[in-house]
């Protein structure tokens, strides 16, 4: 069988039935990567480094031999990587038969369509592999990613002051069959200095940047999609700039429940996190917060006056997003008042706002 190299599209088309074997060396991947992507290096990253220095100070051909001197014992152990990863744990076991019903098509990608990928495509087929290749490796990945940011988009923006429930309504419109894109669930952040607590650890950016593009392709662009306002930075993820200009410029719904309901959310989202999290949270923002507040929120939390600490701390941040409006004023904003509905309720108002 021969190779098939092919353009990123056509990839990402595969992709959905068949396994994508990343060949670049872990700190590459590790990094961000395309996602359901699986790490079987060439190289090492040690390796790697080796490589590169020798094709920078002895050129070309120096650099093939010392990869070729590397890779070589490893031959047997890449194709035994990528029989695991398709055909299961025993797939090397003395005696063991892959089913015949599993497709034996990978798709391969290095970091730019180069010699890794080549080489670990040539093995493969060696090895009775179907293999597509991808012509410009990651690089290509990462350009339909920042061509896809500058795309139109039909976004409508949620907005609303601290603990109206924006995220809440947001998994409600996507149960309901709306498009969304949740930037604080991709991120693994909720967006404030509390908003990493109790979550799973933060992508890098350009993973971040990775997931978002991988939900848009998904999204039929002429239809309307769902996303929460936010700023530019989630936590230490930050939005692509062409998708963050689109996001405040969309036509928006400002979000409006009781002050009372707030609140009661906001000890519902926070009031079983850890304190000790809790208070390394406040002193963080201590100098906008002020000593006196940050002395009465922490004892709040010390006391298990959880509501107390919520009143706080949304005094704060309502001052702060108030700030924000004046400095960043939305031009297309419709208010909707929530306050007392229940989640039917929440979604036939904001359906039929937006109508």
């Amino acid at each position: 069988m021969a190779v098939e190299t092919v353009e990123i599209g056509e990839f990402l088309e595969k992709r959905p039935s068949h396994p994508v074997i990343d060949v670049r060396a872990p700190i590459e991947f590790n990094k961000a990567a395309m996602i359901g992507a699986k790490n079987v290096p060439l190289f090492d990253d040690e390796q790697r480094a080796r490589v590169g220095t020798t094709y920078k100070q002895q050129g070309r051909e120096k650099a093939i031999r010392l990869g070729l001197k590397i890779a070589g014992p490893r031959m047997q152990e890449l194709v035994e990587q990528v029989d695991q990863l398709r055909f299961g744990p025993s797939a090397n076991e003395e005696g063991s038969k892959q089913p015949d019903h599993v497709s034996r098509e990978v798709l391969v990608y290095c970091a730019r369509g180069g010699m890794r990928s080549e080489s670990v495509s040539w093995l493969l087929d060696q090895a009775d592999y179907k293999v597509t290749r991808l012509a410009g490796g990651y690089k290509s990945y990462r350009q339909l990613t920042h061509q896809t940011f500058e795309k139109s988009w039909n976004i409508m923006a949620l907005t609303g002051m601290t603990g109206s429930g924006k995220t809440r309504l947001l998994h409600e419109l996507a149960e309901a069959g709306e498009q969304v894109i949740d930037l604080e669930g991709l991120a693994c952040h909720r967006g404030s200095a509390f908003g990493g607590i109790g979550q799973r650890e933060q992508p890098s950016t350009e993973c971040f940047e990775n997931q978002i593009f991988e939900k848009l392709i998904t999204l039929n662009p002429q239809k309307r999609i769902w996303v929460e306002d936010e700023s530019r930075s989630v936590g230490k993820c930050v939005v692509p700039q062409p998708f963050f200009e689109q996001l405040h410029s969309a036509p928006a719904l400002y979000i409006e429940i009781s002050h009372e309901e707030r609140l009661d959310f906001l000890v519902q989202e926070y009031g079983d996190l850890p304190v000790d999290d809790m208070v390394a949270a406040i002193n963080r923002i201590a100098k906008r917060l002020g000593g006196q507040n940050v002395n009465a929120a922490v004892q709040s939390l010390q006391d298990n006056e959880i509501r107390r600490c919520a009143e706080i701390l949304l005094a704060y941040y309502d001052k702060t997003y108030g700030v924000c409006r004046e400095k960043n004023p939305r031009h297309d904003v419709q208010q909707l008042d929530l306050t007392g509905c229940n989640s039917e309720q929440r979604l036939s108002k904001v359906l039929a706002a937006v109508s």
